[in-house]
């Protein structure tokens, strides 16, 4: 998994939360639609949905901004959206 922890990553000091939330991969092959790893990020105000492109990972794209602290949502949309297969428990947060 990859570690939002190094000052090298571009989300290390991001927001007051990120979370990697898996890889993008097309539902139909497994294959990324659009390739690179998903990550949320709370900022308090509004939440972020970003990929990393995996062929320079200092690319990040916003791929969606939710206002206000929507993070349940935020990872439902992405899970679909990016068919994302993930090995870990998928991590909730309280309401």
């Amino acid at each position: 998994m990859p570690d939002a922890t190094t000052a090298s990553h571009p989300l290390a000091d991001a927001g007051r939360e990120s979370r990697f939330l898996g890889l993008s991969r097309h539902p139909g092959t497994g294959h990324a639609k659009r390739p690179g790893e998903i990550w949320m990020v709370f900022h308090d105000d509004w939440t972020g949905i970003y990929r990393l492109d995996p062929r320079d990972r200092r690319t990040v794209f916003l791929e969606r901004a939710l206002n206000g602290d929507r993070r349940n949502e935020g990872i439902d949309w992405a899970l679909e959206t990016f068919a994302i297969d993930r090995v870990e428990e998928r991590v909730r947060f309280a309401a």
